[in-house]
């Protein structure tokens, strides 16, 4: 009787303890909650729409939605905002359509990616998560098989809302969501020169973190969904410089398939083309430095008939190079010397 007495008093005890904990657990959950939303109040607006996204990404719903109703009710004309208040409020076929095939997610792939390749918008990465019970749609896992629409146009209208999102997304160091975004904007139409500057700093950081994570066809098939505007596009330096990489590294690839084919005519030929098309390009076992003569040779042929045609601008460029791959080559030191002389000369006039 006594163990029994003893016993209730304890359980009494710890249920009341219990309670204690519990309650004192909400009252901390209450206050994080009222901590976060003063951090993200009217007065913090530039930083509110990223913020929104990113709680959309980590499944916080209900914070996401009251940033965006916020947003909506202070800026009716922010685009995005509503856009993605929407996908919160309407069912996702209403936004997707009704035809739907199934994709596998591979490593790697995105929400916003896979929303922005068959969707053609990549802010409908919430619809999409919506369609599949995808709660937190960051932590989208490789084998899961999605429903995707087969068929969906929907696009972000342009607004300076968007590009300055797009902006702290590549900030934070996410130019995934920020490419998806950017380029939902260009599908609405033309972009101006800000917009063109995000577009291509985001592909850029993109296709050079996928190079970072030795997924080179990723890397390359980033660059080529820019396509459409490559026309607009085709003054970046940044640009081409960055698809001079990735075809480096492309050849570089085949260097080793033709070196494993015991090809070594191709594999040289490869070889060069990727240590041409990236100086800076690393290459292993003592390679780079069997085919630097001949690499140096090509400039320097280059920069000759370039110099005999007066076209002293590019005859520079290949002395430079042949120089950055051989700083001992004498001939291209005396060219070079001669060269930068006539040049400037022809800029004096």
């Amino acid at each position: 009787m006594k163990f029994r007495i003893a016993f209730l008093l304890s359980l009494t005890f710890l249920l009341s303890a219990c309670q204690v904990l519990e309650q004192r657990w909400e009252a901390e959950d209450a206050a994080d909650v009222e901590a976060t939303d003063a951090a993200e109040s009217p007065v913090d607006a530039p930083g509110r729409l990223p913020r929104a996204i990113a709680h959309l990404q980590d499944g916080k719903i209900e914070r996401a939605e009251r940033l965006l109703s916020a947003l909506v009710e202070e800026e009716p004309d922010n685009r995005l905002a509503g856009h993605l208040l929407r996908q919160l409020d309407e069912e996702p076929e209403t936004l997707l359509g009704e035809e739907f095939m199934q994709v596998v997610v591979e490593p790697g792939d995105t929400l916003s990616e896979l929303a922005q390749r068959h969707a053609g918008d990549g802010m409908l990465f919430v619809a999409l998560a919506r369609l599949n019970a995808i709660d937190q749609p960051r932590l989208l896992r490789p084998g899961t098989v999605l429903r995707v629409p087969v068929t969906t146009e929907t696009v972000v209208e342009p607004d300076e809302s968007a590009l300055s999102a797009a902006e702290a997304m590549l900030a934070e160091g996410d130019p995934d969501r920020a490419f998806s975004l950017v380029m939902s904007i260009a599908s609405a139409g033309e972009l101006d020169e800000r917009g063109r500057s995000i577009l291509v700093r985001s592909a850029v950081d993109l296709s050079e973190r996928y190079l970072s994570e030795d997924r080179i066809d990723r890397a390359d098939a980033t660059l080529d969904r820019l396509g459409p505007w490559a026309e607009a596009l085709e003054d970046s330096a940044e640009l081409g410089r960055q698809r001079d990489r990735i075809d480096a590294r492309l050849a570089l690839r085949e260097a080793g398939q033709a070196a494993a084919d015991n090809d070594r005519a191709a594999e040289r030929e490869w070889l060069l083309k990727a240590t041409e098309l990236d100086p800076d390009l690393a290459v292993a076992d003592g390679t780079l430095e069997v085919s630097t003569p001949i690499l140096v040779n090509r400039y320097h042929e280059r920069a000759l008939k370039a110099w005999r045609a007066q076209e002293v601008g590019d005859a520079v460029a290949y002395w430079e190079r042949v120089l950055e791959v051989d700083p001992e080559f004498e001939p291209a030191q005396v060219y070079l010397e001669r060269a930068r002389e006539v040049q400037r000369r022809l800029d004096e006039l």
